[in-house]
């Protein structure tokens, strides 16, 4: 009897205990609500200026660089004009736009499941950044 009445004791504590903090509760709740929310919004900016600034800079100027290195390495072998140079740079530049596009699709295709959002992402982004 008396094992009954503390069980019987300690649930009416429990009972008045969430009656009477109820109301903490919902503010801690409301608290850790709006900081994942804060956080999903700072993880997205950090993703589109990744997406729509740094990811096409790494690809292209890397794309150009190793262009530019191949295209030298060749010139000094074979002791011809430096005209090849510029091309090659150029060529790199649209291997890596391609690269980027394809790369940055698929990423998104992963996380999103639609890779036309890539296209939505960085057009949004520059939109934006310009006020339009």
């Amino acid at each position: 009897m008396k094992l009954i009445s503390k069980i019987s004791f300690l649930a009416f504590l429990l009972f008045i205990y969430t009656n009477a903090f109820a109301n903490d509760m919902d503010e801690v709740t409301n608290i850790i609500n709006d900081a994942s929310t804060a956080g999903k919004q700072s993880v997205g900016v950090v993703l589109q200026w990744v997406f729509a600034i740094g990811f096409p800079l790494i690809c292209i100027g890397g794309f150009m660089v190793l262009g530019y290195t191949i295209a030298k390495k060749k010139v000094e072998q074979t002791q011809d004009g430096h005209s090849r140079i510029p091309t090659a740079v150029f060529i790199g530049a649209l291997v890596g736009v391609f690269v980027y596009v394809v790369v940055t699709m698929l990423i998104f295709q992963v996380i999103t499941g639609d890779m036309t959002n890539a296209a939505t992402v960085v057009t949004d982004f520059y939109k934006e950044a310009l006020g339009l």
